[in-house]
C-alpha cells in the first residue's frame, strides 16, 4: 500500500472520530436499578421518550390565552395508577379555574392516549400545588387517592359579592379514567355584607364542621396512608417556548428530572 494511499485513509479516519465526538449526548439515566414506581429505568426511559416524541400531542396551545398574559401553564409525569405506563399530566391556570388533562402512555408503549376527565368539582384549582400531599391506598382494588385542596373565588351576578369556596378533593386513575370527587366544601358566602359559613357534602348536601374537617378520614380512614411527591414544571406564555419547546434531548432531560422525583412512600 503507498504512502498516499495510507495517508488518504488517516485522513478519513480522523474525520470520523471528529464527527462522532460532536454527536450530541443522549439522556443517561445512571443507575440501572429500579426506579421509586417499581419500573426499570430502560422502561422508564422508553415511556419518557414517547412523550418527547409525541409532543404534539400534549402541549398546550398558549394562542389560545393570549388575552390573559396572566396565565400559567404546568407539566408534571406521574405514574398515579402504578401501572408501569407513565402519565402527563397538563394543567392551565386562569381566573381562578384550572383545566387539568392527561396523557399516558399507551398498551404497547409507542403513543400517548388523552385520559378520559371524569369529574363533579367544578373548577380544578391548585391541582398543581400537590407536591407533597397525603395518598390512600385501596388495598383491594390497589386504587390510589391523591387529596388536594380546590381554593377558588366566585362573584355573585346579583350582588357583586365574592364568595370563597375550599374544597377536599381526591384524584385518582383507575381504569384508563381520571376522577376528581369532591369530598366536602367550605365556602364562605356573602348575601348582604354579612359572611355566612356552610359547609357541604360532595352531592352539595350541608354538613357540619366537624363532618367537614373530618371528611377525608371518613371516606379513607380504613385505607392504608402514604405520602405522594410530585414534580410539577411551571411556565408563563413569556417562557413557555423556552421552557417546554425544546430541543428533544433537553425535553428528555427535564421530563425524566420530573418523573425521578414523583414518588409514593
Amino acid at each position: 500500500m503507498n504512502k498516499r494511499l495510507i495517508a488518504l485513509l488517516l485522513a478519513v479516519f480522523m474525520m470520523c472520530t471528529v464527527f462522532c465526538g460532536c454527536r450530541k449526548v443522549e439522556y443517561d439515566p445512571g443507575d440501572k436499578g429500579q426506579v421509586n414506581t417499581g419500573l426499570t429505568y430502560e422502561t422508564a426511559d422508553i415511556n419518557v421518550r414517547r412523550m418527547a416524541d409525541n409532543i404534539d400531542t400534549w402541549i398546550i396551545d398558549i394562542s389560545l390565552y393570549k388575552d390573559n398574559p396572566a396565565t400559567t401553564f404546568n407539566y408534571c409525569i406521574t405514574d398515579l395508577d402504578q401501572n408501569g405506563r407513565l402519565e402527563m399530566l397538563t394543567t392551565v391556570g386562569y381566573s381562578n379555574v384550572t383545566d387539568i388533562k392527561c396523557y399516558e402512555v399507551n398498551e404497547d408503549l409507542n403513543g400517548l392516549v388523552l385520559v378520559e376527565n371524569v369529574t363533579d368539582t367544578g373548577s380544578h384549582a391548585d391541582v398543581n400545588d400537590l407536591n407533597d400531599g397525603t395518598c390512600y391506598k385501596d388495598a383491594e382494588t390497589g386504587r390510589i387517592y391523591y387529596m388536594y385542596m380546590d381554593e377558588r373565588s366566585e362573584q355573585d351576578d346579583s350582588t357583586g359579592a365574592v364568595n370563597k369556596y375550599s374544597s377536599k378533593i381526591a384524584l385518582s386513575l383507575f381504569e384508563g379514567k381520571l376522577y376528581q370527587e369532591c369530598l366536602a366544601t367550605k365556602g364562605i358566602i356573602r348575601t348582604s355584607g354579612e359572611a355566612e359559613i356552610v359547609y357541604t357534602d360532595g352531592a352539595g348536601n350541608v354538613i357540619t364542621e366537624e363532618e367537614y374537617n373530618n371528611a377525608v378520614e371518613t371516606r379513607f380512614g380504613a385505607m392504608e396512608k402514604k405520602t405522594a411527591t410530585m414534580k410539577w414544571k411551571g411556565c408563563t406564555a413569556a417562557n413557555h417556548s423556552k421552557n417546554i419547546n425544546l430541543a428533544s434531548n433537553d425535553l428528555i432531560i427535564l421530563l425524566s428530572d420530573s418523573f425521578e422525583q414523583f414518588k409514593i412512600q
